[in-house]
């Protein structure tokens, strides 16, 4: 299976890239069956791959406005921009921002008052000497 911390080599982007070419995108796991690019791909799983050629994908050519996918044939897909650090801070902080105008919720309350215990300890009182007639009516019998 894939490790998530593990950097993509550049001979890994090539194998990918060769796969996906070869066999078409989304035929993840037939790029990984492919003796001519597993030796290449073998610390990587089907997911891996898909993840990376979503980011591979994600870049739009500059000047032209063709949508292109890494291996230079037209997306029929949609591509986004890319992403950088600034539009990732700016996601998470426009987020704390909601979270900080949001209206206050109320508090969940964590004791009972001593009423609410009085009559609690009544009702299962009640509820525990029916339980015993019940009980010992059954036993007579």
């Amino acid at each position: 299976m894939g490790n998530q911390k593990l950097r993509w080599t550049e001979e890994e982007e090539e194998a990918l890239k060769a796969g996906v070419a070869k066999h078409g995108t989304g035929k993840w796991k037939n790029i990984l069956a492919d003796p001519e690019f597993n030796r290449k791909l073998i610390l990587r799983s089907n997911v891996d791959l898909k993840d990376k050629w979503r980011n591979l994908c994600v870049t739009v050519e500059q000047g032209s406005g063709a949508n292109r996918t890494p291996n230079g044939q037209a997306s029929t897909s949609r591509v986004l921009p890319p992403r950088t650090k600034d539009n990732v801070n700016d996601k998470h902080s426009s987020s704390s921002r909601r979270a900080k105008n949001a209206p206050p919720t109320a508090k969940p309350r964590l004791c009972f008052t001593a009423k609410e215990v009085e009559d609690a300890a009544k009702t299962i009182a009640k509820h525990v000497a029916e339980a015993e007639t019940s009980l010992l009516l059954q036993l007579k019998l």
